[in-house]
Formats: structure tokens, C-alpha cells, sequence
């Protein structure tokens, strides 16, 4: 089943805006513990994914959630440096402030909400798994690639029913890549193969077959799926194994 004009436009919306939160970040260089940095980074990014959550479980207008989130890092990050910087005792984190500024007013009798909202699940769970957040050697600048170069694309297909549990192959391809040197450019090979591959397929039946893939290629299979993924030095070795991986 196709995306709704209102789910592309949450996409295209929360594409704009996570990408100007990432930009925005360099306002936390100041913050000279670096694992700080990284998690208050985190920590913004999954309060700003939690914002668009209860947004689209209200069904807020286009203008409205476009609003919401220009300011919600903008709240993010200046409470953030009154915290760290200026040593100020607080009296809510980061998160809770953002949550009270942005949401506090929100009365949900007052909207048609959608308590079953599956695109945003299938949303958020694509939206964390791409950045990829478990390895520590990407940067914030590789971060921004990603959000330029793959997060639309991804989740305009990979939200949609027929692609969406293809998740669980991509985590274990991650999974195998965490450890890898040059991981970068690894993952960028990694996310051109998959999204290529599956753009070309109009759907893909999946239910019958996610366990029998993960059993063949990632067990039965492992030694010849080790050493494909061990020596992947280039973008056409990658696109191979992944035909391996859904090949019959």
C-alpha cells in the first residue's frame, strides 16, 4: 500500500528539519566531553522524533507541524547550552523543556487523533535504524550525509507495508558491519545497494520469506556470508551481495 500525501509530507517535513537540528548541533562544540556531546545529540534527535510522533498522532495541519519543528531544535539546543555551559541549575532536562514549550498546550480532545497509527511506527523504527547510532566511529558529518543522501528515499519505501520488516535484514547487515574499518564508506555502500535493490521491485512479499532468508544466507549459509561481507571493497561487491542475500 502507496504512502498518503500526508504521510509524504511528514516525511519531507522531518527530512528539512532533522537536517537543520544536525547543522545546528555545531552551537554544542563548546561542550568539550565529546561522549556527552554524542548522547545530548542522541538525546535531541529522539526527542525531536518523539515531537513528530504525538504531531502525527494528532493530525496537526501541514503548517502547524512544520512550525513545531523548526522550533523544537531550536528549544533543544538553547536549553541545552544554558545547562553546559553556563552551569545553570535546571529544573527540567532538555527533553522535558521541549516537551512542555511544544506540547504542553496541546489538548487532544481538541484534535481527531489516530491512535493507530502504523506508518509512525514504521517510521520511527526506519528513522533510528539508518543513522545507525550503535557505532561510535561515525561522525556527526557522516550523520549528515546520510540525511541528505538516504532518508527521504528510505522512508518513502521502506514505510510502506509491502518493504517495511525488510528491517530486520538491514540491522543484521549492520550488525555485521559495526566492528569494520572504513565503516563510513562501508555503510554508505550498504545503504546505496539496499535502496537501489528494492527501488527497482514494486512490491516484495515478505512474510513467507523474511525467516527463510535469515535462516539461508545469515545460517546455513554464514561462512559464504562472512566472507562476502569481510571483503567488500567497493560498491559493486556490496550490490552482489545483496542479490546473493534475496537470491532464490
Amino acid at each position: 500500500m502507496s504512502l498518503t500525501k500526508y504521510d509524504e509530507e511528514i516525511i519531507n517535513n522531518y527530512n528539512k528539519y532533522l537536517l537543520e537540528y544536525f547543522n545546528k548541533t555545531d552551537n554544542l562544540s563548546n561542550i568539550t566531553n565529546s561522549k556527552n556531546r554524542d548522547l545530548i545529540i542522541i538525546k535531541g534527535f529522539n526527542t525531536f522524533l518523539h515531537v513528530l510522533s504525538i504531531l502525527y498522532t494528532v493530525k496537526m495541519n501541514d503548517d502547524q507541524i512544520s512550525s513545531y519543528l523548526e522550533k523544537c531544535p531550536l528549544l533543544f539546543i538553547e536549553y541545552t547550552e544554558q545547562v553546559y555551559l553556563k552551569k545553570t541549575d535546571i529544573t527540567h532536562t532538555p527533553t522535558m523543556f521541549v516537551y512542555n514549550v511544544l506540547l504542553g498546550n496541546i489538548n487532544m480532545q481538541d484534535y481527531n487523533c489516530d491512535n493507530n497509527n502504523t506508518f509512525m511506527k514504521k517510521f520511527m523504527k526506519w528513522s533510528q535504524i539508518i543513522y545507525f547510532w550503535e557505532n561510535k566511529n561515525l561522525t556527526l558529518d557522516n550523520r549528515k550525509y546520510f540525511s541528505k543522501n538516504y532518508l527521504q528515499p528510505y522512508l518513502l519505501l521502506f514505510t510502506q507495508e509491502s518493504f517495511f520488516s525488510l528491517y530486520s535484514i538491514f540491522e543484521n547487515l549492520q550488525s555485521s558491519l559495526l566492528n569494520h574499518v572504513n565503516i563510513f564508506e562501508k555503510y554508505s555502500y550498504l545503504l546505496t545497494s539496499f535502496l537501489k535493490y528494492f527501488q527497482k521491485k514494486n512490491t516484495f512479499v515478505i512474510s513467507n520469506n523474511m525467516k527463510t532468508i535469515h535462516f539461508d544466507k545469515f545460517m546455513r549459509e554464514k561462512d559464504k556470508y562472512d566472507e562476502k561481507i569481510n571483503n567488500i571493497t567497493n560498491l559493486k561487491d556490496m550490490d552482489e551481495l545483496i542479490q546473493w542475500i534475496f537470491s532464490n
